[in-house]
């Protein structure tokens, strides 16, 4: 899933049907030395977990899905 990050705090993302959608930024994280983002459609209970990673120089961000670090996110995001 591709994401491009927007200047009014939201990103774009490029969803499985390639349909591109707009995500406000709603929470920004970091664990060790990842940094994360909660960002979600405006006016929406949804909500969508993405890792930033450092793609040839540009920010790049990727679904995280189930598993042990989206766990660990959650744990963290819930003691906010």
């Amino acid at each position: 899933m591709k994401a491009k990050y927007n200047s009014d705090k939201s990103i774009s993302v490029e969803m499985e049907s390639g349909k591109i959608e707009k995500l406000q930024i709603l929470e920004e994280l970091n664990i060790g030395s990842n940094h994360y983002i909660i960002a979600g459609p405006e006016n929406s209970d949804e909500a969508y977990a993405y890792k930033t990673v450092d793609a040839n120089g540009f920010r790049e961000f990727e679904a995280v899905g189930p598993g042990k670090e989206f766990d660990k996110l959650l744990q963290e995001y819930n003691k906010m």
